[in-house]
């Protein structure tokens, strides 16, 4: 019982930061992350999108290859070309990540005209009662999510959303 007891864990946040060299603009790159352009990494990669009728800064998202999952988004920090900050959950029927929301905080810093340095803070919501080993397995695939999500954001900032990010 002892043993049970210590392999779960009582709620807590999981902390990612990243960040990465952008040779784009900082609008460019802004445009990506901002859920009001039509520029948005989600938009482009396909997810179709409704503003949630709940308020302005809110949005949903659904994408064809994962029918019956709606993400939630809640912008409550914009700062043009410099942060955009915002609270995010999955409502879906079958998920089963300890993860319950997540916040993502961008920042954006000039290094020049058409070069950008764009850091990334992931802080995730465990849910309690979480086993550790659970909890490690949820980290090191959120590790690869954000870089990955970081280098489609820089390819898609400097070549275009034409660009082949699917390699």
């Amino acid at each position: 019982m002892i043993g049970l007891m210590a392999a779960k864990q009582r709620g807590r946040e999981m902390v990612i930061e990243r960040s990465i060299m952008i040779d784009a603009p900082v609008d460019a790159v802004f445009d990506l992350l901002d859920f009001a352009s039509p520029m948005n990494v989600l938009r482009i990669s396909g997810y179709s999108f409704r503003e949630n009728a709940f308020g302005l800064g809110r949005y949903c998202a659904m994408h064809d290859n994962a029918p019956g999952s709606i993400y939630h988004f809640e912008v409550d920090q914009v700062t043009p070309n410099m942060a955009l900050g915002f609270r995010s959950w999955l409502e879906s029927e079958d998920t089963d990540s300890v993860v319950t929301e997540s916040r993502s905080d961008y920042a954006l810093i000039a290094m020049g005209e058409d070069r950008c340095k764009l850091e990334m803070r992931e802080t995730a919501s465990v849910r309690a009662g979480a086993r550790k080993r659970d909890v490690e397995r949820e980290r090191a695939a959120m590790l690869e999510l954000v870089d990955a999500h970081l280098e489609r954001l820089k390819v898609l900032a400097e070549y275009g959303a034409d660009a082949d990010v699917a390699a």
